[in-house]
């Protein structure tokens, strides 16, 4: 789907969100940073098409800008979030990089080699990638508790949109526990759904749920585990449920 096309149904979707979730969280004192949903400029056109993997939050990020018209804004510039010119491709330019190298992360390593397996060539420009959290304090941890509860309700109305416009096969989350309840439960009409099957990986397990025609992967994070059984794991369950 042109990126074009995809940034003008989400921009009014996310637009009126992001000014509430960036309220939501003005009484924490500390500066923060702001994420927004990435896609790549070859991800799929049709409906329920397409895999989109979802972190807890950002390790820091370029922006402590809190106006929307600047997050919003020209998708050349540093403080912009949305729609920039470089997303998804920026992995590649930074994968020995000096201030972060995305090479050194085993949640970029595990998510190239996965969507290597089914887009041979440029991989990246062919999924999505956003986060639990979309706000958390500039200092390169998960959010705690506190920024959590204050942001949740928002994240997952962004959630929502975020999957209505890109309409993902699969949403593979590298999360755990961590928000797993509060955006399943919301995307299932407030009720936590079952798992249809596990998957064991390591000493872990993969769960695995369906929500009308979106099937969510839950996983753990990569780093510190065994990178080739967890990308053979993914690898086999997308095989497994791209046509069920």
């Amino acid at each position: 789907m042109d990126t074009l096309v995809i940034a003008n149904k989400l921009e009014p979707l996310l637009r009126p969100l992001y000014y509430e979730l960036i309220m939501s969280v003005s009484h924490l004192s500390g500066k923060k940073d702001a994420f927004a949903v990435q896609w790549g400029k070859n991800y799929p056109v049709s409906k329920n098409n397409g895999i989109m993997f979802v972190g807890r939050a950002t390790n820091q990020w370029h922006t402590t800008e809190v106006n929307i018209d600047v997050l919003f804004g020209d998708s050349k510039k540093e403080s912009t979030i949305f729609n920039c010119d470089d997303q998804m491709s920026w992995v590649y330019h930074c994968w020995q990089g000096k201030d972060y190298a995305t090479g050194r992360s085993a949640f970029w390593r595990v998510i190239r080699a996965v969507s290597g397996f089914f887009y041979s060539e440029d991989e990246l420009s062919y999924v999505a990638w956003s986060n639990v959290c979309k706000i958390q304090m500039d200092s390169g941890k998960n959010p705690t508790n506190k920024i959590y509860d204050c942001q949740i309700e928002t994240c997952q109305k962004i959630f929502k949109a975020e999957l209505e416009v890109l309409s993902p096969r699969f949403v593979i989350l590298f999360i755990g526990n961590y928000g797993k309840r509060d955006i399943l439960s919301y995307m299932n009409h407030g009720n936590m759904p079952e798992p249809i099957a596990t998957a064991d990986w390591d000493r872990y397990k993969a769960y695995i749920y369906k929500i009308d025609d979106t099937i969510y992967i839950c996983t753990e994070h990569p780093m510190g585990k065994n990178e080739s059984e967890h990308i053979n794991c993914l690898i086999a369950l997308i095989n497994k449920y791209k046509f069920e």
